[in-house]
Protein backbone atom coordinates (compact mmCIF):
# COMPACT_ATOMS: atom_id res chain seq x y z
CA UNK A 1 0.00 0.00 0.00
CA UNK A 2 2.96 2.33 -0.49
CA UNK A 3 5.86 3.56 1.60
CA UNK A 4 5.51 5.45 4.83
CA UNK A 5 4.92 9.13 4.40
CA UNK A 6 7.59 10.48 6.70
CA UNK A 7 10.36 9.61 9.17
CA UNK A 8 9.16 12.16 11.70
CA UNK A 9 10.25 15.54 12.94
CA UNK A 10 8.71 18.98 12.25
CA UNK A 11 9.13 18.58 8.51
CA UNK A 12 7.43 15.19 8.60
CA UNK A 13 4.59 16.56 10.71
CA UNK A 14 3.97 19.35 8.21
CA UNK A 15 3.98 16.80 5.36
CA UNK A 16 1.52 14.61 7.24
CA UNK A 17 -0.75 17.63 7.70
CA UNK A 18 -0.48 18.41 3.98
CA UNK A 19 -1.50 14.83 3.15
CA UNK A 20 -4.61 15.21 5.32
CA UNK A 21 -5.31 18.63 3.79
CA UNK A 22 -5.14 17.14 0.31
CA UNK A 23 -8.10 14.88 1.10
CA UNK A 24 -10.45 17.80 1.85
CA UNK A 25 -9.24 20.52 -0.50
CA UNK A 26 -10.77 19.24 -3.73
CA UNK A 27 -14.32 20.51 -3.90
CA UNK A 28 -14.17 23.38 -1.48
CA UNK A 29 -11.16 25.59 -1.95
CA UNK A 30 -10.05 25.27 -5.54
CA UNK A 31 -13.51 25.28 -7.12
CA UNK A 32 -15.12 27.53 -4.51
CA UNK A 33 -18.43 25.68 -4.71
CA UNK A 34 -18.32 24.04 -1.30
CA UNK A 35 -17.18 27.27 0.38
CA UNK A 36 -20.10 29.06 -1.30
CA UNK A 37 -22.64 26.46 -0.10
CA UNK A 38 -21.49 26.20 3.51
CA UNK A 39 -20.16 29.70 4.22
CA UNK A 40 -20.29 32.54 1.70
CA UNK A 41 -24.04 32.47 1.08
CA UNK A 42 -24.61 33.36 4.75
CA UNK A 43 -22.95 36.76 4.36
CA UNK A 44 -21.42 38.25 7.51
CA UNK A 45 -22.23 35.08 9.44
CA UNK A 46 -19.82 33.22 7.16
CA UNK A 47 -16.91 34.52 9.26
CA UNK A 48 -18.44 33.09 12.42
CA UNK A 49 -18.97 29.81 10.58
CA UNK A 50 -15.33 29.72 9.50
CA UNK A 51 -14.12 30.21 13.07
CA UNK A 52 -16.44 27.47 14.32
CA UNK A 53 -15.47 25.11 11.48
CA UNK A 54 -11.75 25.62 12.12
CA UNK A 55 -12.14 24.76 15.80
CA UNK A 56 -14.30 21.75 14.91
CA UNK A 57 -11.67 20.52 12.44
CA UNK A 58 -9.03 20.54 15.16
CA UNK A 59 -11.17 18.92 17.86
CA UNK A 60 -12.62 16.19 15.64
CA UNK A 61 -9.34 15.32 13.91
CA UNK A 62 -7.56 15.14 17.27
CA UNK A 63 -10.25 12.83 18.61
CA UNK A 64 -10.05 10.48 15.64
CA UNK A 65 -6.24 10.25 15.62
CA UNK A 66 -6.10 9.67 19.37
CA UNK A 67 -8.68 6.88 19.25
CA UNK A 68 -6.98 5.32 16.23
CA UNK A 69 -3.61 5.35 17.98
CA UNK A 70 -4.97 3.94 21.23
CA UNK A 71 -6.97 1.15 19.55
CA UNK A 72 -4.33 0.32 16.93
CA UNK A 73 -6.91 0.73 14.14
CA UNK A 74 -5.40 1.23 10.70
CA UNK A 75 -8.61 2.35 8.98
CA UNK A 76 -11.81 4.18 9.89
CA UNK A 77 -13.95 1.07 9.43
CA UNK A 78 -11.67 -0.87 11.79
CA UNK A 79 -11.79 1.97 14.31
CA UNK A 80 -15.60 2.01 14.24
CA UNK A 81 -15.73 -1.75 14.79
CA UNK A 82 -13.35 -1.58 17.76
CA UNK A 83 -15.30 1.24 19.40
CA UNK A 84 -18.91 0.53 18.36
CA UNK A 85 -18.86 -3.24 18.07
CA UNK A 86 -19.61 -5.50 15.13
CA UNK A 87 -22.94 -4.04 13.99
CA UNK A 88 -22.08 -0.46 14.83
CA UNK A 89 -18.85 -0.87 12.90
CA UNK A 90 -20.69 -2.21 9.88
CA UNK A 91 -23.20 0.65 9.92
CA UNK A 92 -20.35 3.13 10.20
CA UNK A 93 -18.50 1.42 7.36
CA UNK A 94 -21.58 1.68 5.14
CA UNK A 95 -21.94 5.40 5.89
CA UNK A 96 -18.24 5.96 5.29
CA UNK A 97 -18.35 4.01 2.04
CA UNK A 98 -21.33 6.00 0.74
CA UNK A 99 -19.71 9.29 1.76
CA UNK A 100 -16.44 8.40 0.03
CA UNK A 101 -18.22 7.16 -3.10
CA UNK A 102 -20.39 10.29 -3.40
CA UNK A 103 -17.44 12.61 -2.84
CA UNK A 104 -15.21 10.68 -5.22
CA UNK A 105 -17.99 11.06 -7.77
CA UNK A 106 -18.04 14.81 -7.10
CA UNK A 107 -14.29 15.03 -7.72
CA UNK A 108 -14.50 13.03 -10.94
CA UNK A 109 -17.46 15.07 -12.19
CA UNK A 110 -15.58 18.27 -11.26
CA UNK A 111 -12.76 17.23 -13.58
CA UNK A 112 -15.41 16.54 -16.20
CA UNK A 113 -16.83 20.04 -15.72
CA UNK A 114 -13.37 21.56 -16.28
CA UNK A 115 -12.89 19.42 -19.39
CA UNK A 116 -16.27 20.59 -20.70
CA UNK A 117 -15.34 24.23 -20.14
CA UNK A 118 -11.85 24.04 -21.65
CA UNK A 119 -12.21 21.49 -24.47
CA UNK A 120 -14.21 21.72 -27.67
CA UNK A 121 -14.34 17.97 -28.31
CA UNK A 122 -17.72 16.28 -28.17
CA UNK A 123 -18.35 14.46 -24.92
CA UNK A 124 -15.55 16.38 -23.18
CA UNK A 125 -17.32 16.05 -19.82
CA UNK A 126 -17.38 12.27 -20.01
CA UNK A 127 -13.79 12.11 -21.27
CA UNK A 128 -12.69 14.17 -18.28
CA UNK A 129 -14.70 12.10 -15.81
CA UNK A 130 -13.47 8.79 -17.22
CA UNK A 131 -9.87 9.92 -17.37
CA UNK A 132 -10.02 11.17 -13.78
CA UNK A 133 -11.16 7.87 -12.28
CA UNK A 134 -8.63 5.84 -14.30
CA UNK A 135 -5.69 8.09 -13.39
CA UNK A 136 -6.93 8.33 -9.81
CA UNK A 137 -6.93 4.53 -9.45
CA UNK A 138 -3.38 4.34 -10.81
CA UNK A 139 -2.07 7.07 -8.49
CA UNK A 140 -3.92 5.70 -5.46
CA UNK A 141 -1.62 2.68 -5.42
CA UNK A 142 1.47 4.87 -5.01
CA UNK A 143 0.89 5.69 -1.34
CA UNK A 144 0.40 8.84 0.71
CA UNK A 145 3.50 10.61 -0.53
CA UNK A 146 1.53 11.74 -3.59
CA UNK A 147 -1.08 13.29 -1.29
CA UNK A 148 1.53 15.27 0.63
CA UNK A 149 3.00 16.54 -2.64
CA UNK A 150 -0.47 17.54 -3.84
CA UNK A 151 -1.20 19.42 -0.62
CA UNK A 152 2.17 21.17 -0.78
CA UNK A 153 1.42 22.32 -4.32
CA UNK A 154 -2.13 23.44 -3.64
CA UNK A 155 -1.58 25.54 -0.53
CA UNK A 156 0.47 28.28 -2.25
CA UNK A 157 -1.27 27.98 -5.64
CA UNK A 158 -4.76 28.45 -4.18
CA UNK A 159 -3.51 31.38 -2.12
CA UNK A 160 -2.04 33.00 -5.21
CA UNK A 161 -5.28 32.36 -7.11
CA UNK A 162 -7.32 34.19 -4.47
CA UNK A 163 -4.93 37.15 -4.56
CA UNK A 164 -5.08 37.37 -8.36
CA UNK A 165 -8.90 37.22 -8.44
CA UNK A 166 -9.21 39.83 -5.68
CA UNK A 167 -6.70 42.06 -7.46
CA UNK A 168 -8.88 42.07 -10.58
CA UNK A 169 -11.45 44.08 -8.61
CA UNK A 170 -14.48 42.26 -10.06
CA UNK A 171 -16.84 43.07 -7.20
CA UNK A 172 -20.62 43.46 -7.03
CA UNK A 173 -20.81 44.77 -3.48
CA UNK A 174 -20.90 43.23 -0.04
CA UNK A 175 -24.44 44.45 0.70
CA UNK A 176 -25.88 42.43 -2.19
CA UNK A 177 -24.21 39.27 -0.96
CA UNK A 178 -25.51 39.71 2.59
CA UNK A 179 -29.04 40.64 1.53
CA UNK A 180 -29.40 37.58 -0.69
CA UNK A 181 -27.95 35.23 1.91
CA UNK A 182 -30.63 35.71 4.59
CA UNK A 183 -30.96 33.58 7.74
CA UNK A 184 -27.22 33.74 8.27
CA UNK A 185 -27.30 32.22 11.76
CA UNK A 186 -28.11 28.87 10.10
CA UNK A 187 -24.56 28.99 8.76
CA UNK A 188 -23.11 28.11 12.19
CA UNK A 189 -24.56 24.57 12.42
CA UNK A 190 -23.88 24.21 8.69
CA UNK A 191 -20.23 24.96 9.44
CA UNK A 192 -20.15 22.19 12.04
CA UNK A 193 -21.68 19.81 9.52
CA UNK A 194 -19.05 20.87 6.99
CA UNK A 195 -16.23 20.10 9.42
CA UNK A 196 -17.77 16.73 10.33
CA UNK A 197 -18.19 15.86 6.64
CA UNK A 198 -14.59 16.65 5.79
CA UNK A 199 -13.03 15.11 8.89
CA UNK A 200 -14.99 11.95 8.14
CA UNK A 201 -13.65 12.04 4.58
CA UNK A 202 -10.11 12.34 5.90
CA UNK A 203 -10.53 9.61 8.52
CA UNK A 204 -8.82 7.03 6.32
CA UNK A 205 -5.70 9.18 6.09
CA UNK A 206 -5.98 10.25 9.76
CA UNK A 207 -6.01 6.60 10.84
CA UNK A 208 -3.10 5.82 8.53
CA UNK A 209 -1.06 8.67 9.98
CA UNK A 210 -1.91 7.65 13.54
CA UNK A 211 -1.23 3.97 12.95
CA UNK A 212 1.73 3.89 10.55
CA UNK A 213 3.74 7.09 10.84
CA UNK A 214 6.46 7.00 13.49
CA UNK A 215 8.18 9.91 15.17
CA UNK A 216 5.43 12.47 14.55
CA UNK A 217 3.56 14.39 17.23
CA UNK A 218 -0.13 13.88 16.46
CA UNK A 219 -1.15 17.11 18.20
CA UNK A 220 1.16 19.18 16.03
CA UNK A 221 -0.02 17.41 12.89
CA UNK A 222 -3.65 18.20 13.76
CA UNK A 223 -2.71 21.78 14.66
CA UNK A 224 -1.00 22.30 11.31
CA UNK A 225 -3.99 20.78 9.53
CA UNK A 226 -6.59 22.95 11.31
CA UNK A 227 -4.54 26.11 10.74
CA UNK A 228 -4.18 25.35 7.03
CA UNK A 229 -7.90 24.65 6.62
CA UNK A 230 -8.96 27.75 8.55
CA UNK A 231 -6.60 30.02 6.65
CA UNK A 232 -7.74 28.73 3.28
CA UNK A 233 -11.42 28.98 4.22
CA UNK A 234 -10.94 32.62 5.23
CA UNK A 235 -9.03 33.45 2.04
CA UNK A 236 -11.57 31.72 -0.21
CA UNK A 237 -14.50 33.38 1.55
CA UNK A 238 -12.90 36.82 1.26
CA UNK A 239 -12.57 36.24 -2.48
CA UNK A 240 -16.10 34.92 -3.03
CA UNK A 241 -18.15 37.09 -0.67
CA UNK A 242 -18.10 40.32 -2.74
CA UNK A 243 -19.00 38.30 -5.86
CA UNK A 244 -21.63 36.00 -4.36
CA UNK A 245 -24.53 37.43 -6.37
CA UNK A 246 -22.62 36.98 -9.63
CA UNK A 247 -21.27 33.43 -9.25
CA UNK A 248 -23.50 31.95 -6.55
CA UNK A 249 -25.14 29.50 -8.96
CA UNK A 250 -21.98 28.63 -10.92
CA UNK A 251 -20.76 25.03 -10.69
CA UNK A 252 -17.16 26.27 -10.37
CA UNK A 253 -17.27 29.80 -8.92
CA UNK A 254 -13.50 30.36 -8.86
CA UNK A 255 -13.16 29.46 -12.51
CA UNK A 256 -16.12 31.70 -13.35
CA UNK A 257 -14.40 34.62 -11.59
CA UNK A 258 -11.09 33.90 -13.31
CA UNK A 259 -12.57 33.67 -16.81
CA UNK A 260 -11.26 36.31 -19.20
CA UNK A 261 -7.93 36.85 -17.42
CA UNK A 262 -5.32 34.39 -18.68
CA UNK A 263 -3.08 34.16 -15.55
CA UNK A 264 -6.05 33.70 -13.23
CA UNK A 265 -7.71 31.18 -15.56
CA UNK A 266 -4.53 29.10 -15.77
CA UNK A 267 -4.08 29.17 -11.99
CA UNK A 268 -7.72 28.29 -11.38
CA UNK A 269 -7.70 25.40 -13.84
CA UNK A 270 -4.41 23.96 -12.55
CA UNK A 271 -5.44 24.31 -8.90
CA UNK A 272 -8.83 22.68 -9.44
CA UNK A 273 -7.46 19.78 -11.44
CA UNK A 274 -4.75 18.97 -8.92
CA UNK A 275 -7.07 19.51 -5.94
CA UNK A 276 -9.82 17.30 -7.28
CA UNK A 277 -7.36 14.61 -8.34
CA UNK A 278 -5.59 14.48 -4.95
CA UNK A 279 -8.91 14.20 -3.13
CA UNK A 280 -10.06 11.57 -5.60
CA UNK A 281 -6.83 9.62 -5.08
CA UNK A 282 -7.28 9.70 -1.28
CA UNK A 283 -10.89 8.52 -1.52
CA UNK A 284 -10.18 5.74 -4.01
CA UNK A 285 -7.33 4.58 -1.79
CA UNK A 286 -9.57 4.51 1.30
CA UNK A 287 -12.37 2.76 -0.60
CA UNK A 288 -10.01 0.08 -1.89
CA UNK A 289 -8.58 -0.48 1.61
CA UNK A 290 -12.06 -0.73 3.10
CA UNK A 291 -13.01 -3.42 0.60
CA UNK A 292 -10.08 -5.52 1.91
CA UNK A 293 -8.52 -5.77 -1.56
CA UNK A 294 -6.45 -2.60 -1.37
CA UNK A 295 -3.27 -4.29 -2.59
CA UNK A 296 -4.91 -5.65 -5.69
CA UNK A 297 -5.95 -3.90 -8.91
CA UNK A 298 -9.48 -5.28 -8.53
CA UNK A 299 -10.15 -3.11 -5.48
CA UNK A 300 -9.00 0.05 -7.21
CA UNK A 301 -10.95 -0.81 -10.36
CA UNK A 302 -14.16 -1.34 -8.38
CA UNK A 303 -13.61 1.90 -6.44
CA UNK A 304 -13.04 3.79 -9.71
CA UNK A 305 -16.20 2.32 -11.24
CA UNK A 306 -18.28 3.36 -8.21
CA UNK A 307 -16.87 6.90 -8.41
CA UNK A 308 -17.70 7.09 -12.11
CA UNK A 309 -21.32 6.05 -11.51
CA UNK A 310 -21.74 8.63 -8.73
CA UNK A 311 -20.08 11.28 -10.88
CA UNK A 312 -22.72 10.85 -13.55
CA UNK A 313 -25.11 12.76 -11.26
CA UNK A 314 -23.15 15.97 -11.84
CA UNK A 315 -20.85 18.13 -9.71
CA UNK A 316 -23.26 20.97 -8.90
CA UNK A 317 -26.05 18.63 -7.83
CA UNK A 318 -23.77 16.55 -5.59
CA UNK A 319 -22.25 19.58 -3.84
CA UNK A 320 -25.51 21.51 -3.54
CA UNK A 321 -27.85 18.68 -2.52
CA UNK A 322 -25.95 15.62 -1.30
CA UNK A 323 -23.20 17.36 0.66
CA UNK A 324 -25.39 19.13 3.25
CA UNK A 325 -27.25 15.88 3.94
CA UNK A 326 -24.01 13.91 4.17
CA UNK A 327 -22.68 16.58 6.49
CA UNK A 328 -25.41 15.97 9.05
CA UNK A 329 -25.06 12.20 8.75
CA UNK A 330 -21.31 12.53 9.25
CA UNK A 331 -21.86 14.78 12.26
CA UNK A 332 -24.08 12.16 13.91
CA UNK A 333 -21.63 9.33 13.17
CA UNK A 334 -18.59 11.22 14.43
CA UNK A 335 -20.30 12.43 17.61
CA UNK A 336 -21.46 8.90 18.43
CA UNK A 337 -17.99 7.51 17.75
CA UNK A 338 -16.22 10.11 19.89
CA UNK A 339 -18.69 9.91 22.81
CA UNK A 340 -18.59 6.10 22.89
CA UNK A 341 -14.84 6.27 22.35
CA UNK A 342 -14.46 8.45 25.45
CA UNK A 343 -16.33 5.84 27.48
CA UNK A 344 -14.18 3.10 25.94
CA UNK A 345 -11.03 5.00 26.95
CA UNK A 346 -12.27 5.35 30.55
CA UNK A 347 -13.00 1.63 30.76
CA UNK A 348 -9.79 0.50 29.06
Amino acid sequence: MGKRLTRGGPRGEARAALAILATVIGAGFASGREVMVFFTRFGAWSWVGIAVATAAFGVLAAGVTRLSEETGAGSFAELCEKILGRWGGRACAVLYGVLMAVTAGAMASGVGEIAGLTMTAGGAYWLGLGGAVVLGAVWARRGMGALAAGGGFLLPVCGLLYVVIAWQGRRLGYAIAVREAGGGVVGVPMAVGYACLNVTLSCGVLCEVAGKERGVERGRVVGWFAAMVGGMLAAANATLLPNAARVGSAALPMLALARGVVPAAILATAAMLVAMMTTLVALLRSLAMMMKVGGDWVGYAVAAAVAAVCGAVGFNRIIGVAYPLMGWMSAAALLILLVVGAKWRNNA
